[in-house]
């Protein structure tokens, strides 16, 4: 047989509210971060947002001894191990509260013909392995060692590494690779032009790689077998799919609530502006465009802020009190009638005629905005305007947060949709007959708003030709 492959399959678990928390070491898992998952995807240093590393203890182990013992497998750790030498490894990582990634891999390569690969990378094929999986969810997903159930049908993307041994006549043609990735039967032309197009930008040898929201399928030359680069691209590919696959869960299923501010403006800037933090790494970058676009993070992350955004500035500080009564121990008495009375106080005293000059004492003080005024109409003839508002004191820096009119709805602009200021003015780039709203948040040394303005819109219009001399002129003065 000419081909020799490496299987491994990323499973997703969402966790419900049931679950204990994995964030802190528990029984299960100890627990550590995740920064070599971010060193594996190559380009990108920042770990504003990184997974949680979950290390399975004994008692993780041991509650999975009598699956292992049907299965065949046996081990006080990953990997397991069956009598036939096939050995079972899980990766898992935990993403924001909510998600938990698991990547399973079997160690042994498999040998096969071609048309195996297509049936090999299912998961369910590989009967007493795919067992196993379906209990490790079961008991990440309840947490409960001893009444868990396994998952009757995971969500599973394949990732698959094949070398091909032989020469061109063995190579793995563009339509049968298409046909792996897919998981579609004789694909059309159409439908195979278009996969190996959009992959084109990240290949990087005469090893080619493909990857969409299916999975990922890398084909090597017999010639590259034990070249670090072709391991370097496979763990970064991989690494950023799993990154992907999380992001996209995290924004659907609307677990974005639970992320931190720094967590929130990473993944802002990761989806926006990736060329500003994949500084060292073209095919990283490329690569995560194209897994930006197989997800449709663009769109997800825009809903997501517009749900963000819609949320009044009350909602927010209540949520803050409701995590704080909730992190008082439901099982202790004293948490119980502390929950009560805070809660029976709060309103009998939001009914009386001093509560609004209370919530003014905790209200997030307003930035007025100076120029443009509110609803009004302004010129450009640069494609710029001047915003500019009141200096706040104690503050740092001031956060400018731009949004423009779409079929109907405020969406986040190609360009200054989030900018950071030391001064109270700026210059926004915009373009004419859009209309757009702007607010502008203060911050203090520690990154902490202490003030902030409502929305303020203006709509652009061109300036007339006198109007526009007027306007070159008054350009050429200040400059």
């Amino acid at each position: 047989m000419s081909y020799k492959s490496i299987f491994s399959w990323k499973v997703t678990v969402k966790l419900p509210e049931s679950t204990q928390t994995y964030k802190k070491s528990n029984k299960l898992f100890n627990v550590r971060t995740g920064h070599s998952f971010i060193k594996g995807i190559g380009g990108l240093s920042s770990y504003d947002f990184c997974p949680t590393v979950l290390d399975p203890t004994n008692v993780f182990h041991n509650a999975l001894n009598k699956i292992k013992k049907n299965t065949g497998f046996k081990g006080r750790r990953f990997p397991y191990e069956n009598a036939e030498g096939a050995r079972l490894n899980a990766n898992i990582r935990l993403f924001g509260e909510d998600l938990v990634v698991i990547t399973f891999d079997l160690s042994t390569v498999v040998e096969s013909n071609i048309d195996e690969i297509f049936d090999l990378q299912n998961i369910s094929s590989h009967k007493h392995p795919y067992e196993l999986v379906r209990h490790i969810c079961g008991l990440v997903l309840s947490g409960n060692i001893t009444g868990y159930e396994p998952i009757s049908s995971p969500k599973v993307y394949p990732c698959v590494k094949t070398t091909i041994f032989g020469g061109d006549d063995q190579w793995i043609s563009d339509s049968k690779a298409v046909e792996i990735i897919t998981r579609h039967l004789e694909p059309t032309q159409s439908i195979v032009n278009k996969v190996i197009d959009k992959n084109h930008n990240h290949q990087l040898d005469k090893s080619h790689i493909l990857l969409d929201r299916q999975g990922v399928f890398y084909r090597i030359p017999q010639s590259l077998v034990n070249s670090n680069s072709v391991d370097k691209k496979f763990l970064g590919t991989c690494n950023l799919f799993e990154y992907a696959i999380a992001i996209s869960i995290l924004l659907n299923e609307s677990y974005i609530d639970n992320l931190g501010k720094e967590e929130l403006v990473f993944l802002n800037e990761l989806i926006f502006e990736p060329e500003i933090l994949f500084l060292n790494s073209v095919t990283s970058l490329e690569t995560w465009k194209l897994l930006k676009d197989e997800f449709r993070l663009t769109s997800l992350m825009t809903k997501a802020l517009n749900g963000l955004q819609e949320q009044p500035k009350e909602i927010g500080k209540l949520r803050s009190i409701l995590s704080w009564i909730k992190s008082v121990s439901p099982e202790s008495k004293t948490g119980v009638l502390i929950m009560l009375v805070v809660s029976g106080l709060y309103w009998g005293f939001s009914q009386s005629i001093y509560f609004p000059k209370f919530k003014k004492l905790f209200s997030t003080p307003d930035i007025n905005i100076i120029k443009p005024v509110d609803t009004s109409k302004v010129t450009s003839t640069n494609g710029k305007v001047y915003i500019d508002w009141e200096e706040v004191d104690g503050a740092k820096d001031y956060v400018i947060s731009l949004e423009v009119l779409d079929s109907g709805k405020w969406s986040i602009p190609s360009i200054d949709h989030r900018t950071i200021e030391q001064k109270t003015e700026y210059d926004v780039t915009v373009t004419i007959n859009n209309s757009y709203q702007f607010k502008v948040k203060a911050r203090d040394n520690v990154g902490d708003v202490i003030a902030e303005s409502n929305y303020s819109s203006f709509r652009v219009t061109e300036a007339k030709s006198k109007e526009k001399t007027k306007l070159q002129n008054k350009v050429k003065t200040n400059k």
